[in-house]
């Protein structure tokens, strides 16, 4: 659920009482609903924000409290979904993203992480050079400054 199309509208749901709750409660019954199929719910907010971050999603604005607001949507649907639904969390690799999850706090609620090592180059964001989708080792001469360390090794 989430995902980069929808993180604009996600982090507006998880900032309020009645949007986590509208959310979760609609979590909860289409999980119960369609438990024939579906087998657990993953989460794919791309991505929580810091303060003062500017790509942490398209049109999003960060505030200072979304790492707190997104544990708390996190606590508040692990106590309302079914124990034997697995929830898990889609993550990005870049270990700057990491930082705005609190993971001593959600690591508990969640059964797995989805760590999505894909995008490290071009992408439908206008970038214009090519190269590994998810290389596993960083390249020293990318072209693109910000992108030379990225790879699955460095989010390890």
């Amino acid at each position: 659920m989430g995902g980069w199309t929808y993180s604009k509208a996600m982090h507006g749901v998880v900032s309020t009482a009645a949007g986590r709750t509208k959310l979760i409660d609609s979590c909860v019954k289409l999980m119960k609903d369609y438990s024939v199929a579906f087998n657990g719910l993953d989460i794919d907010l791309e991505y929580p924000c810091l303060p003062n971050d500017k790509s942490c999603g398209d049109g999003i604005t960060p505030t200072s409290n979304d790492r707190e607001m997104f544990a708390l949507f996190l606590e508040e649907l692990r106590s309302k979904l079914p124990s034997n639904i697995p929830l898990t969390l889609a993550t990005g690799a870049d270990p700057k993203k990491a930082d705005a999850l609190d993971f001593p706090r959600i690591d508990k609620l969640v059964d797995s992480y989805n760590i999505m090592s894909y995008d490290f180059t071009s992408g439908s964001w206008g970038d214009v050079y090519t190269g590994h989708q998810t290389n596993v080792f960083s390249n020293p001469a990318d072209p693109q400054e910000n992108r030379k360390t990225w790879s699955a090794a460095y989010a390890s």
